[in-house]
């Protein structure tokens, strides 16, 4: 009987480690996404001030415009996966 509490243990460190692991990873990315964002956004910024406004606009919309698509499909993913989940797992 002590071998399966052990194992049990082991199961949910396991477990526990995945769900650390996948906030981290969740954080590292929020961050590239701003960084790499906020140098688009500068550099489309100094393409205006040069007197390229196309490419500068250009730029800048292109940045926001993936991150809001990146924001919406992240939204609608987790809600299909709570969806699906639900239905798996009905509640009684």
């Amino acid at each position: 009987m002590e071998r399966y509490v052990k194992q049990s243990e082991h199961r949910m460190s396991l477990e526990n480690k995945a769900i650390d692991s996948g906030i981290k990873n969740s954080a590292r990315g929020q961050v590239f996404a701003f960084i790499l964002a906020l140098v688009t956004i500068l550099i489309g910024a100094f393409l205006i001030y040069l007197d390229k406004d196309t490419l500068g606009i250009t730029a800048i919309l292109g940045a926001l415009a993936s991150l809001v698509g990146v924001f919406i499909y992240g939204n609608k993913s987790k809600k299909d996966e709570r969806i699906k989940k639900a239905r798996a797992n009905p509640e009684p």
